[in-house]
């Protein structure tokens, strides 16, 4: 008895000793894996404290410039106001001498003018005339009595600081020797004009001026006669400068005349100008007249001015003109014209008359199909003749003949016999239509409308009603229904069968031929393809190896010439989005062209959007081939943020099944780099959440 109780004890201290042991073990274990848990936050930490430390400084940097900048643009900002305030001082101190000393001049020539204007008013036989004439001068009368009377106390203005000495703009000083009359009077004149300048007011109403402004009738009429007797040179130049018309800041010009495709409202002639002949385009589509950059360096211009401008081109574009050449003479036939012309890079012609030209030979006469226009000039009327459209001299006609052949037995060659047999099986599927198909859902009435001869219904789907698509495709998934989505697929009239194998393909192929039979459709044979491992299908390659892009698509886009307007860049967009799911950051890299479909966007064709026009094309040259979704195995979805736009791939094994992206806009683009990676899921989540759903997944970024 003791001997078995001896043994459990011993038993009993072995357990004991086995247990402190493991609880040992289990202990060290933890241990270690607490110090490495703290050695790896500590680093974390580390890294994190390092990288806030960057930040700093790099936002002091930039804040520290910033600064900068603001100190120097707010200097600049003061002396540029400095200098036009002491401008206009110095102007209204020049301009208070010389009124100061011309004044009795003025008063007598003032007095003068009374005196004419009383002559006048006089001489008038009617009362209303001469009450009219009067209520006028006793108008100017008071208005001079204000201003130019000598005995009234004259007003004087705030003193004003005495301006620092000038080195560039001495202070004038009234002449020792007395003006004869016209220099005085003239002398006068221009002070009124430097003293109303720097007040910004009208040199003739004393009325502040705008680009709008004009003058009353009667004031102008009197001060009108006072200038003349003054200075009639002056008062011509001042007027010809008033009517000269401001420049356009945006002129238009057509897209014929830039690239050279005949238009309906083109006329093209053969001229010269200073003896070199040049192709011009008469061009009712553009505003103005230009001229071809190469064809303005040949003509050697004495004076061109400097006018910079934008030039809309029709469709979309801008041209920049910075020139403009005055009075350039040139000729067509036996007449002779000079034209204002803007320099632009024309490609094709020489000069472009545009809307200015044809308004000042206007009332005109024009044939815009014979190509012929008929001006008024030098009294007469002349014909202007342009060039006609050259005709083909020869023209070819092919006719291709269509001999009846059977198209079944020429499709049918490398077919494998399994499937012929079942071809001929169902012989009568392939078969015309004789008849009209039969009625399917019984909804003939919602076709009905009424005539005068009745109530009538289609028999047969009309085209263009709105739910006719949405009726076809749901017929085909009726008749299908059984095998869909499990071998056969349907979208409206194309039918895709496929099978892991031969032999259950011919099962498969066998069965969609009965349900069609059935539902009696009909198929056309030379349309229908059998037994192929790789098929064009809704523009996608599908294959053993995966899903591809269609190399007859590619092609189209990689010779897509370069958009010339919104809606050729909506058109390459448009193509080359149909495959973004096969190129990795498509909205990223695209992102500089759609910001040029935007509504208020101007287009301008910079270097940027060729590097993204460039490299999207070449990204879709080398599209990989997706892998087709085994929802037997685990997704893996690996997300990226940059600063522009957020990105993802859904894969399988390390292939890629597909890829999305998308751009941020200004708001998004300032979070954090946490925040746009949590984008990146949410964004790659919600837009494969169909095959996510199936079971566990896995995220990496």
């Amino acid at each position: 008895m003791e001997s078995n109780l001896k043994l459990i004890l011993e038993e009993i201290q072995k357990s004991k000793d086995e247990l402190g042991r493991r609880f040992d073990d289990h202990n060290d274990q933890w241990e270690r894996r607490f110090a490495e848990l703290e050695l790896s936050r500590s680093a974390r930490d580390a890294a994190v404290d390092k990288r806030l430390d960057s930040l700093e400084l790099a936002s002091a940097d930039t804040a520290y410039t910033i600064g900068r900048r603001v100190t120097d643009l707010e200097a600049i900002r003061i002396d540029s106001l400095r200098d036009d305030r002491d401008d206009r001082v110095f102007a209204l101190e020049v301009a208070a001498t010389d009124l100061g000393t011309w004044r009795p001049e003025m008063e007598a020539l003032v007095d003068d003018l009374r005196l004419e204007m009383q002559k006048l008013s006089q001489g008038r036989d009617s009362k209303e005339e001469v009450a009219s004439q009067a209520g006028a001068t006793s108008s100017f009368r008071s208005s001079a009595s204000v201003e130019w009377s000598p005995k009234a106390t004259p007003r004087t203005a705030l003193p004003l600081p005495t301006p620092p000495p000038r080195v560039d703009k001495p202070v004038a000083k009234p002449a020792a020797v007395a003006p004869t009359a016209q220099s005085s009077a003239s002398g006068a004149l221009a002070a009124v004009k430097s003293y109303r300048r720097a007040l910004g007011l009208c040199y003739k109403c004393n009325a502040k001026w705008t680009k709008d402004h004009r003058c009353a009738p009667e004031i102008l009429h009197a001060v009108d006669a006072l200038w003349e007797s003054l200075d009639p040179d002056a008062v011509q130049a001042v007027e010809d400068s008033a009517d000269q018309p401001t420049e356009q800041v945006f002129l238009a010009i057509s897209k014929s005349a830039v690239s050279g495709v005949p238009a309906a409202r083109t006329i093209r002639l053969l001229g010269s100008m200073s003896g070199i002949p040049v192709h011009i385009l008469v061009d009712s589509g553009s505003s103005s007249s230009f001229i071809c950059t190469t064809t303005a360096a040949k003509l050697h211009h004495s004076d061109p001015v400097a006018i910079s401008g934008c030039v809309q081109v029709a469709g979309g574009g801008v041209l920049l003109s910075s020139l403009m050449l005055r009075q350039v003479p040139w000729t067509v036939g036996s007449c002779s014209f000079t034209t204002d012309f803007r320099v632009l890079p024309l490609g094709t012609f020489d000069a472009i008359l545009g809307m200015d030209w044809l308004e000042t030979y206007s009332p005109m006469q024009v044939h815009w199909a014979l190509k012929w226009m008929a001006i008024p000039y030098a009294g007469t009327t002349q014909l202007l003749q342009g060039l006609l459209p050259e005709e083909p001299d020869q023209l070819l006609l092919h006719i291709d003949p269509t001999v009846p052949t059977s198209s079944s037995a020429q499709d049918l060659v490398s077919v494998p016999a399994p499937i012929q047999q079942i071809i001929e099986e169902f012989a009568d599927l392939f078969q015309p239509p004789t008849s009209l198909p039969p009625s399917r859902q019984g909804e003939e009435f919602k076709t009905a409308f009424q005539t005068h001869l009745g109530q009538y219904e289609f028999r047969v789907m009309a085209f263009g009603l709105t739910g006719t698509p949405g009726t076809f495709q749901g017929a085909m998934n009726g008749t299908l229904a059984p095998g869909l989505r499990r071998f056969v697929l349907v979208f409206f009239d194309d039918i895709l069968v496929y099978s892991p194998s031969f032999k259950a393909h011919v099962h498969h192929l066998r069965q969609v031929f009965q349900w069609l039979c059935a539902s009696q459709w009909k198929l056309k044979l030379s349309k229908c393809t059998f037994a192929k491992e790789s098929i064009s299908y809704l523009g996608h390659i599908i294959s053993s190896q995966g899903l591809s892009t269609d190399p007859a698509k590619v092609q189209a886009v990689l010779e897509w010439p370069t958009p010339s307007s919104v809606r050729e860049l909506r058109g390459f967009l448009g193509l080359a989005g149909y495959y973004r799911k096969f190129v990795r950051h498509f909205s990223i890299i695209a992102k500089p062209l759609t910001d040029l479909l935007k509504k208020d966007q101007l287009f301008v064709w910079t270097s940027t959007h060729e590097s993204a026009f460039s490299v999207l094309k070449q990204a879709l040259c080398t599209a990989p081939v997706l892998a087709l979704p085994d929802f037997t195995l685990p997704f893996h979805i690996e997300t990226d943020a940059s600063g522009t736009g957020i990105g993802a791939v859904l894969q399988q094994n390390g292939h890629p099944i597909a890829f999305i992206s998308k751009g941020l806009s200004p708001r998004n683009q300032g979070l954090t780099v946490y925040e746009k990676e949590y984008l990146a899921i949410l964004l790659a989540v919600e837009q494969w959440r169909h095959y996510l759903l199936q079971g566990e997944f896995f995220i990496s970024h």
